[in-house]
């Protein structure tokens, strides 16, 4: 089984009651561009965290334990 990336995120669109399809037409962007990042293909840009941040209500003190799935955080 694949691994799921950014489970924390998803969780925060569930939370929210928004669908990735609805998320990414609310940023302007087509679902295939949120999909690749999503799923670790194409990394956040800080465009990215900041509109979804905003959309999601998340402080920018914590998007890098929304949007990085690195070793480093």
């Amino acid at each position: 089984m694949p691994k799921k990336h950014f489970l924390k995120l998803r969780a925060e669109f569930m939370k929210k009651d928004f669908t990735q399809s609805e998320l990414s037409k609310r940023i302007g962007k087509s679902g295939t561009y949120l999909g690749y990042r999503m799923r670790g293909i194409i990394p956040f840009s800080t465009w990215d965290m900041e509109v979804l941040g905003k959309e999601l209500s998340i402080p920018k003190e914590e998007w890098l334990e929304f949007f990085y799935e690195g070793d480093a955080v």
